[in-house]
């Protein structure tokens, strides 16, 4: 497929940013890797993090997961959900 692209084309996302131990401003890749060295003991737990936008807040747990849920970090769950219905729709998947 030989197709020109242009910005007018590209879908227009506003990257998440998160407040984390009230001082730092993390975006959601550096959020995650946070949250890994939570769970592996090399950071200790019970950071807060705030989602800017829709400023609700959570706590990581000494597992790495969060206390609750953010909106922000959805963005990425849910295009990733879109992927592969659309890869099972077109290619199903032979379980037998």
């Amino acid at each position: 497929m030989n197709q020109k692209i242009s910005r007018q084309m590209l879908p227009k996302i506003k990257a998440p940013k998160f407040k984390v131990a009230s001082k730092f401003i993390l975006n959601e890749y550096e959020l995650r890797g946070l949250l890994v060295e939570v769970g592996k003991g090399k950071v200790k737990s019970g950071i807060s993090v705030v989602d800017m936008e829709t400023k609700e807040k959570v706590f990581i747990l000494n597992n790495g997961a969060l206390s609750g849920r953010l909106k922000g970090l959805g963005i990425c769950s849910n295009f990733a959900m879109e992927l592969l219905e659309m890869k099972i729709k077109n290619k199903p998947i032979n379980i037998f």
